[in-house]
């Protein structure tokens, strides 16, 4: 359990606020959407995914102008949505291209299309030409002389070759946000060490841009998981539909320009989007959950809505949490005894033989040891915080926290359920929350009310019928996603 005084500091968002938001203008957001779009089931899944993206960016107190915020949000969504459509549209054209006899499989295309959207989400933004991009981060030069449909990006394959990340920039010469820079950088380091022609010291100056930054690793991490989705898909498929998308981004951006919304901007916005979290190697939704064995034998227990990345190599073995939370259990390494790492954006946890948690907040990392030890090492810090088997600690604003005792229910939702005793009831709403689509919210009224039970996490009505039938409460629900536990 998190408590509610943590929660408060993650975030300024309040149920009230969103709720008066959601009252007061979801109608028009849907109505004006609709027009834009000329489809009401568009509009009202777009307006609902709105104000999702409001509720997981926590600001809805902060919010001055109400409607031209959710404009901005919703042509936003709008934008992903035609990038996607685009990106369909290519894979499409090129398989209706292959001979019946080279068709995949159903499931082989369905992997593949996962595998593409990730791939050009990663390569998004760049230069044009991604398609040649592909090739060198797959370690393949020898595509672009051989692959027909790349013939005019051959001068570009070869500036990559040669020059790296500074190849790699937007030819608009707009500024790039700080993660698209360390993308740029990262891909282009790939490149370069992908040729086979990378001197000793460029390895070295690679090892000093690797090491001086967590973000960096966690990028780079993220790029070496990409390799898995660019081997799912032949080159005789992905190459000529990356191509194929890169010449659609006019009509993208033409279609863009119906919402009233300038080319410039549009892009902008699609690049502060999350992208690290929907190009992990491994992901969850909502509510889902999902077990990995790992190449040497560790297991992770993915809870709901988290992002994973993992990278092994002759050094280490690292996974990057971006969101979510995880329970790792490690296996020992007899010949290798290489180190293992969780790696946040506040801090990186090296198991010592261990079975633990880690949950990224908003703005902290919570760890919790189950079995073992772990350390824990921040940025610039001189020295490690060692964290033992039941102890339990929030890292904030560079600072590890008080240790605590680890919480009877912390890895209880590894077994489906939350055990709560004696919480005030605001708090396990917000647990069960974490677990549901849209929003769940506890009227302040109520919100003290001592509750105790073993709720199911992947089941949240009934978890709010039980309540209603054990206390003196009642659910009221606006929508489906719209819901408010209150007093009777």
């Amino acid at each position: 359990m998190v408590s509610q005084e943590m929660l408060s500091q993650e975030s300024t968002l309040t149920p009230q606020s969103v709720d008066t938001l959601y009252a007061t203008h979801h109608q028009w957001l849907r109505g004006w959407l609709r027009r834009k779009l000329g489809c009401r089931e568009q509009a009202s899944e777009l307006a609902h995914d709105t104000f999702l993206r409001i509720i997981a960016a926590r600001n809805a107190a902060e919010i001055r102008e109400p409607r031209d915020y959710l404009a901005t949000i919703a042509k936003g969504l709008v934008f992903d949505l035609f990038r996607k459509q685009a990106l369909e549209r290519a894979y499409l054209d090129v398989l209706s291209t292959l001979p019946q006899a080279s068709l995949p499989s159903m499931e082989e295309r369905a992997l593949m299309w996962e595998a593409l959207l990730q791939i050009d989400r990663m390569l998004d933004g760049l230069k044009q030409g991604a398609a040649g991009i592909f090739a060198f981060s797959a370690g393949r030069p020898d595509l672009c002389r051989d692959c027909p449909q790349l013939a005019g990006d051959q001068a570009q394959c070869q500036q990559l070759h040669d020059h790296g990340a500074g190849a790699l920039l937007r030819p608009d010469g707009s500024t790039m946000t700080q993660a698209s820079q360390i993308r740029s950088q990262a891909i282009g380091w790939y490149v370069r060490l992908s040729s086979g022609e990378a001197s000793e010291i460029e390895h070295a100056q690679w090892r000093a841009w690797y090491e001086a930054d967590i973000d960096h690793q966690q990028a780079w991490a993220r790029l070496q998981g990409l390799q898995q989705s660019l081997q799912r898909v032949p080159a005789a498929i992905s190459l000529p539909t990356l191509q194929g998308v890169s010449q659609d981004r006019r009509s993208l951006l033409k279609g863009i320009a119906v919402l009233g919304i300038g080319s410039g901007l549009a892009y902008g916005l699609v690049r502060e989007h999350p992208w690290s979290n929907w190009l992990a190697q491994y992901r969850t939704g909502t509510g889902e959950q999902r077990e990995v064995r790992l190449a040497d034998g560790s297991q992770v227990w993915l809870n709901t809505a988290t992002a994973l990345d993992v990278h092994y190599d002759n050094q280490a073995r690292m996974l990057s949490l971006h969101e979510g939370e995880i329970l790792v259990q490690t296996a020992k390494e007899h010949a290798a005894r290489r180190a293992f790492y969780v790696v946040t954006e506040h801090a990186r946890i090296q198991a010592l033989g261990t079975r633990f948690i880690v949950r990224k907040l908003a703005d902290a990392t919570l760890v919790a040891v189950l079995e073992h030890a772990v350390e824990i090492r921040l940025d610039h810090a001189l020295s490690a915080t060692r964290l033992e088997a039941g102890q339990q600690v929030v890292i904030r604003h560079g600072q590890v926290g008080e240790i605590a005792p680890v919480d009877a229910n912390i890895a209880a939702w590894q077994q489906g359920q939350i055990i709560a005793v004696d919480w005030p009831l605001a708090e396990l709403v917000a647990e069960l929350a974490r677990y549901r689509s849209g929003w769940l919210r506890c009227d302040p009224a109520v919100a003290a009310l001592k509750v105790s039970g073993v709720y199911p996490v992947h089941d949240t009505d009934r978890a709010l019928l039980a309540l209603r039938q054990s206390f003196r409460l009642k659910v009221v629900k606006t929508t489906r996603y719209w819901v408010s536990v209150q007093g009777v």
